[in-house]
C-alpha cells in the first residue's frame, strides 16, 4: 500500500509567494505545495514539491513512473488517496499502469451519492495489524465509472463500492482490488490507515522542523503561467449586484399593482403610465445585460506576469535535501521505537520519547577494527535504561 496526500507548507515571509489553502490554520496563505508518499504503516517514501495551484490527481499522475520504480516491475501496490485526487482519467491511468486504487467516492456538483438500502448491511469482525478486533457495518456492491476526458475518454470502469453505515451515515468507498486479495473490513481498515500520513506530518512539524523554511534562496515563478484573473471575480460580482436591483424593481412593480382601484371605480391606464412603471425594471435588465457582457469579455484566466510579475518560488533543492535527511532520520526513530515492542511496558505511550532521549543523551563513539561502538550514559529512569539494553 502506498499513501499519498499534499502537505501544504505555509510561509511567513516577506516575499511574494502563491497563495493556497492551509486546511490547519482555515485559510488561504502565502504556501507551498507538496505531495508525500508514504507506505502502509505511514512511514515516508518519496516527496515532490508540486506546481502551484496543481491539484492532487494531476500529481499522482505525474507521479505513477516513480511510484513504478520503487515497487518494482512485478509487485501491484494499491495507491490510497482522499477525495482531492478524484478523477476518472486518473483512476484509469493507474488501472492501466498495473496499480489498484482506494479512494472514496466523490458525488457531482450539485449531487449526492446514493445511499445503500438497509437490508444490505451486515455486521463484519477484523483485526488490524496492531492486533484489536474491530467490527464494522459495512454492505458491497458494483459502480461502473464512465471517463469523459483525458487519455482514456470513452471507457467505462467497474470498481467495487465498500459502503461503511456509523451513526446513520454512509461512507462510501472505491477500489479496484479484488475481494480475495483485500476483503470489505479491510478496504476500511486501510483507508482509514491513511491518517498515519498525516500523524507522520503532524509528528513532523513537531520535532523534525518539517515546515522550516530551510533556505532563503528563491527564483523567480513562471511568468506564463496562467492564474485565475482577479477582474472576473469583481465582473461576476457586478452582475450578481444587477440581478439584485432587477429582482428588487420587479417586487417593486408588483407592489404598484397593489394600488390599482376598488372594483367598480374607474380609471384610464395610458401607454405613458405604464411606460413609467416599466421604465425602472427596463433599466435593471439593460444593466443586467451589460454586466453580463462585460463578465463574459473578461478571461477567466491570464498569465501570471500581468498579474503579479514580482511572485517567486521558495528554494527547491535545499528543502528537497533536508526533507531527504528528515525522512531518514524519522525512520530510523521509528524502527528504534517499534523495537521497543515488548521490552517496555509504556511503548505505545513512550516509545518515541524514549528514543529521543536515548539520541540526545550523553555517551561517547568508539570506532574499533571492523566495528563501530555505541555506550550512551543511563537515561533519566532505571526502566527506560533496560528497555533501551
Amino acid at each position: 500500500f502506498m499513501y499519498i496526500d499534499g502537505h501544504t507548507r505555509a510561509y511567513f515571509g516577506t516575499r511574494e509567494v502563491q497563495k493556497m489553502h492551509v486546511a490547519r490554520l482555515k485559510f488561504p496563505g502565502p504556501a507551498t505545495e507538496e505531495t508525500w508518499v508514504t507506505d502502509g504503516a505511514g512511514d515516508p517514501l518519496l516527496v515532490v514539491l508540486a506546481e502551484p495551484s496543481s491539484s492532487l490527481a494531476a500529481q499522482i499522475k505525474a507521479l505513477l513512473p516513480d511510484l513504478r520504480a520503487i515497487a518494482g516491475p512485478d509487485v501491484k501496490p494499491v495507491l490510497c488517496f482522499d477525495r482531492g485526487g478524484w478523477s476518472p482519467d486518473l483512476f484509469a491511468h493507474v488501472i492501466a499502469d498495473g496499480f489498484d486504487l482506494l479512494t472514496y467516492r466523490k458525488a457531482g456538483p450539485g449531487k449526492d451519492v446514493p445511499d445503500q438500502p438497509a437490508e444490505t448491511f451486515a455486521t463484519v469482525p477484523w483485526t488490524g495489524d496492531d492486533g484489536r478486533e474491530r467490527e464494522y457495518d459495512l454492505a458491497e456492491t458494483e459502480i461502473t465509472l464512465p471517463v469523459t476526458s483525458g487519455g482514456h475518454k470513452g471507457e467505462v470502469l467497474t470498481l467495487r463500492q465498500v459502503t461503511r453505515r456509523d451513526k446513520d451515515r454512509q461512507v462510501h468507498i472505491l477500489t479496484s482490488r479484488g475481494a480475495a486479495l483485500l476483503p470489505a473490513p479491510a478496504v476500511i481498515w486501510q483507508m482509514t490507515s491513511r491518517w498515519r500520513e498525516e500523524n507522520y506530518f503532524r509528528y513532523a512539524r513537531a520535532h523534525f522542523a518539517l515546515d522550516a523554511l530551510d533556505s532563503y534562496a528563491v527564483t523567480p515563478d513562471d511568468p506564463d503561467r496562467t492564474v485565475p484573473n482577479p477582474a472576473k471575480k469583481t465582473a461576476s460580482a457586478a452582475v450578481k449586484a444587477a440581478k439584485t436591483d432587477l429582482a428588487g424593481t420587479a417586487r417593486a412593480r408588483k407592489l404598484d399593482k397593489l394600488h390599482s382601484p376598488a372594483p367598480g371605480t374607474a380609471t384610464v391606464i395610458t401607454n405613458a403610465m405604464l411606460a413609467k412603471l416599466d421604465a425602472p425594471i427596463d433599466a435593471a435588465r439593460r444593466q443586467l445585460d451589460a454586466a453580463q457582457a462585460a463578465a463574459k469579455a473578461v478571461p477567466a484566466k491570464i498569465p501570471l506576469s500581468q498579474h503579479n510579475p514580482d511572485m517567486v518560488r521558495l528554494d527547491a533543492q535545499t528543502k528537497l535535501i533536508t526533507h531527504a535527511i528528515r525522512m531518514a532520520a524519522y525512520n530510523a526513530e521509528t524502527t528504534l521505537a517499534r523495537a521497543l515492542d515488548g521490552h517496555y511496558a509504556r511503548a505505545g505511550d513512550e516509545a518515541y520519547a524514549l528514543i529521543r532521549e536515548a539520541l540526545t543523551t550523553s555517551g561517547d563513539i568508539c570506532p574499533g577494527n571492523g566495528q563501530l561502538l555505541i555506550r550512551l550514559d543511563p537515561l533519566t529512569a532505571p526502566r527506560r535504561t533496560q528497555a533501551l539494553a
